[in-house]
């Protein structure tokens, strides 16, 4: 009993303890040993979202229609290690065979957000993705932008302090705010790098929590 209780210390100390990192040739940075994004439940939140639109189920299935075996791993490794592990809610990937699938993602020429959160349920295309650059780094962005929608939450532009000089996204929503702005939000059009780079600030991770709850997952350095 006392050795199982040791292997099994030892092994959360290995999911949770050192983090190594990898650097992709788009130069976006991801946590590869950690499990789980930190918990954020004290920080502040700058995203915007209408609770009309948001996901009531906790497990989120998502299917492509088309691109290549490439930009399908891309954007579900960008997706998976971001929103995927930021809050409760489950994020799956499988095929699109049926009407399970409730999102559904298309590679197009240029990056397409019609809709929000519940929204794109079993619609086809759901959130479609630009592949005008056939650039790695700038598909991972729009993924990590582009799944923003698709948890319900909008731009940062939509709010109704913001200074971006943009015209409101989704103006007809009724939008609410978890905080103040965040320009380092990857929700954010405003400020460069765009979308933050692909990496969720930790507004961002904040907000996912106290909308759809911590994640079951040991907590990371």
């Amino acid at each position: 009993m006392r050795y199982l209780i040791i292997v099994a210390a030892a092994l959360a100390f290995q999911a949770c303890g050192t983090v190594s990192k990898q650097t992709y040739p788009s130069g976006i940075r991801y946590d590869l040993s950690c499990p789980c994004l930190p918990k954020r439940g004290s920080v502040l939140s700058g995203l915007t979202y209408d609770p009309a639109y948001l996901w009531s189920a906790r497990s989120l299935n998502v299917c492509f229609d088309n691109g290549t075996q490439e930009q399908q791993a891309w954007v579900r490794d960008a997706v998976q290690k971001t929103w995927g592990l930021a809050s409760k809610l489950e994020v799956t990937w499988n095929r699109c065979e049926s009407d399970i699938h409730e999102v559904h993602i298309r590679f197009s020429d240029h990056l397409a957000i019609d809709n929000i959160g519940v929204q794109l349920n079993k619609v086809s295309p759901g959130l479609t993705l630009g592949t005008f650059r056939n650039d790695e780094r700038d598909l991972r962005m729009q993924a990590v932008y582009g799944f923003g929608f698709v948890m319900g939450f909008t731009s940062g532009q939509d709010r109704g302090d913001s200074t971006c000089g943009r015209a409101q996204r989704f103006s007809a929503y009724s939008v609410r705010t978890l905080g103040p702005p965040d320009p380092n939000s990857a929700m954010n059009e405003c400020k460069a790098p765009v979308y933050n780079g692909g990496i969720l600030s930790d507004g961002d991770i904040a907000g996912a929590q106290r909308v759809y709850g911590e994640p079951e997952t040991c907590e990371c350095p």
